[in-house]
C-alpha cells in the first residue's frame, strides 16, 4: 500500500507543478505581449499625396507619438484682388464697379507640420498575432500644418495657410524599411482671406532610416 500511496502523492505533485508552470508561462506571455504592444520612435522620409516630407515620429507614451516635419507639397491656395471698370470722364480716368474677386491655384510650396497620434488598437493586434512593427496600427490624432509660399518666391501673390485637422488614420508595415500610411478628417483651413472647412486627406508611403 505504501508504494501506491507514494506513487499517488508523486503524481499529484507533478500535476500541481505542471499546472503552476503552465500558469506562469501564460502570465509571462501576457506580460511580454503587453510590453511589446507599444509604439517606437521613427525617422521617416514620406512620399504622400500630394508631396514629400522629412519627419521624426517621437514616442511620448506607450501608445502615443508626436511628429515634427518639414515638407514640400502641392496645395490649392486662394488669392483675392480688387477689380475695377475704367472710363474717361472730364479728361481723367475714373473707376467704377469696384468688386473683390478671387481665384485658386494648385502650386508647390514649402511647409511644416506637427502631428499627434494615439494608436488605439495595439493590444488587440498583438492578441490576434498581428504585426505591430514600426507602429503598424490604427490611430486617432490631430495634425496642424502650415505652408509658406513666400519662402520660395517673395513675389508670390499667395500668402500663408494653416490647416488644423483632427483625423483617423492607419499605418502598416509594408517591408523592413517601408510603411504604408493613410489619414482622413475634417480640416479647418485658415488664411488671410478666409476660414473654411474642407476634407483633409493624406495617403502614401514612408521610408524609415
Amino acid at each position: 500500500m505504501k508504494p501506491s500511496k507514494t506513487l499517488l502523492n508523486l503524481s499529484l505533485a507533478l500535476l500541481l507543478s505542471s499546472f503552476s508552470l503552465v500558469s506562469y508561462a501564460q502570465i509571462d506571455t501576457t506580460k511580454k505581449s503587453l510590453q511589446l504592444s507599444e509604439v517606437k520612435s521613427l525617422n521617416k522620409i514620406s512620399l504622400f499625396l500630394p508631396g514629400v516630407a522629412l519627419e521624426r515620429e517621437q514616442k511620448i507614451s506607450r501608445s502615443s507619438t508626436l511628429s515634427l516635419g518639414i515638407n514640400y507639397q502641392f496645395t490649392f491656395l486662394k488669392s483675392y484682388y480688387l477689380s475695377y471698370d475704367y472710363y474717361f470722364s472730364g479728361g481723367y480716368v475714373q473707376t467704377s464697379n469696384h468688386k473683390i474677386e478671387s481665384h485658386s491655384k494648385l502650386i508647390g510650396v514649402l511647409g511644416a507640420n506637427i502631428n499627434y497620434r494615439y494608436y488605439y488598437n495595439l493590444d488587440k493586434r498583438v492578441a490576434k498575432n498581428k504585426n505591430i512593427d514600426n507602429n503598424s496600427a490604427n490611430y486617432i490624432g490631430l495634425d496642424v500644418a502650415s505652408v509658406f509660399p513666400k519662402l520660395t518666391d517673395k513675389t508670390n501673390q499667395y500668402d500663408y495657410q494653416i490647416m488644423i485637422t483632427p483625423n483617423w488614420g492607419l499605418q502598416r508595415n509594408a517591408s523592413v524599411f517601408v510603411n504604408g500610411e493613410f489619414a482622413i478628417g475634417p480640416s479647418l483651413v485658415i488664411n488671410p482671406y478666409e476660414t473654411a472647412l474642407r476634407i483633409g486627406l493624406k495617403a502614401g508611403f514612408s521610408f524609415r532610416f
